[in-house]
């Protein structure tokens, strides 16, 4: 990864960097207790550093290098979530660029680091399909030939392809999550030997390797278009519902189950028919929509998971010139102006006057939550 900028700041801030991790270092290792160490300290540092305390000594390296590790630096990670976030311009070279973006809720964006695409990889197409605890799922297309999919986690540089079920089949629609209650990341996707039209239904579970063919869809599930950066929530896997007039004549809002891997249906509610289009996002753990109409955009969350009774309207959305793109965790937004990336309160009433951000003239193609995590793309079943 490297940091925008220029390459004299960015070797300062890198010798600095590593000056603090060896007294880091030597501090851990003459002054504090080794329990404290590996349970409360390790932990909490950041992937990149861990990656380099490995050479410390053979114990360090044993409990960094284990999945137990893994899970228990997950959990602290997830705390300072970045944004992952795809760039595409054709006139360029290089067609497609993906990027982190740090940002700290009060004091607005931070940080805006590329990401190195791995130069083997070849594409003339690229889609972000998902993120999910430190994984991002691209899919990647040659112009005249079937893509493929792969796993990837940037920071430690693992990366899992994973060709399509039938050889001669396009990936018409896709979305990438995890199903927590059965420990399993999965990909569902719909295939077609053609690149418009139905297609079949299949999901890829990391822990069995293997794809499976989901049976018993109508013609009208079996149209439905999934996007990219889908949302999971109580191990359901929601997507941009683009045509609220087909989930009307459905009466019902449909998510993936990855766990039953079987379709379910949230009841359809009248307020829904003053919207356009609506995005799923998730706040506080709740399934949440941002929904788009003629006067604006309003923002509404699921208080009680499968009641739809329970939806409840938290604030309207408001950005005047300004480009939405995502919501953080809080309700605080992503936003793209002609030059600058933001990220504010939409309750404010002028968030076009906020002057802070970092630059970013590029076209945004798509984005995501995004947390740093040693999970790895080579899960296998136990």
């Amino acid at each position: 990864m490297t940091t925008l900028g220029s390459g004299h700041d960015e070797f300062d801030r890198s010798t600095k960097k590593r000056k603090i991790e060896i007294d880091l270092q030597k501090t851990l290792i003459v002054n504090l207790p080794e329990h404290l160490i590996i349970e409360h300290i390790l932990p909490r540092l950041p992937v990149k550093s861990l990656i380099r305390f490995k050479t410390v000594c053979k114990l360090w390296l044993s409990i960094i290098s284990t999945s137990e590790f893994a899970q228990s630096h997950l959990k602290f990670s997830s705390l300072n979530p970045k944004f992952v976030i795809l760039s595409e311009d054709h006139s360029l070279d290089e067609h497609y660029k993906l990027f982190l973006l740090n940002y700290d809720e009060n004091n607005d964006t931070r940080e805006l680091i590329r990401l190195n695409l791995d130069q083997n990889w070849v594409f003339t197409n690229l889609d972000v399909v998902g993120s999910c605890n430190g994984l991002l799922c691209l899919y990647l297309e040659e112009e005249t030939k079937y893509g493929s999919f792969c796993v990837w986690n940037p920071v430690t540089n693992q990366c899992r392809e994973i060709k399509n079920p039938n050889g001669e089949a396009f990936a018409l629609d896709f979305g990438f999550g995890y199903a927590s209650t059965v420990d399993d990341y999965k990909i569902v996707a719909l295939f077609s030997p053609r690149k418009h039209g139905f297609g079949d239904l299949y999901v890829y579970s990391l822990k069995l390797g293997q794809w499976k063919r989901i049976d018993g869809l109508d013609g009208f599930y079996a149209a439905l278009s999934l996007d990219d950066m889908t949302i999971v929530i109580n191990d359901t896997l929601y997507w941009p519902l683009k045509n609220l007039n087909d989930w009307q004549k459905a009466k019902c809002i449909v998510g993936f189950d990855l766990v039953d891997e079987k379709l379910k249906e949230i009841p359809w509610m009248n307020w829904f028919n003053q919207y356009k289009r609506a995005d799923f996002f998730g706040m506080k753990g709740c399934l949440s929509l941002h929904c788009h109409g003629d006067q604006g955009s309003d923002v509404w969350v699921l208080k009680q998971y499968g009641d739809g009774n329970s939806w409840e309207k938290l604030f309207s959305v408001n950005l005047g010139g300004m480009s939405f793109l995502n919501f953080t965790e809080t309700g605080k937004c992503l936003v793209k102006t002609s030059d600058r990336l933001k990220v504010i309160d939409p309750s404010q009433e002028n968030p076009e006057e906020s002057q802070v951000g970092v630059e970013f003239s590029g076209q945004i193609a798509g984005t995501g939550v995004y947390v740093e995590s040693f999970i790895s793309p080579f899960v296998t079943e136990s």
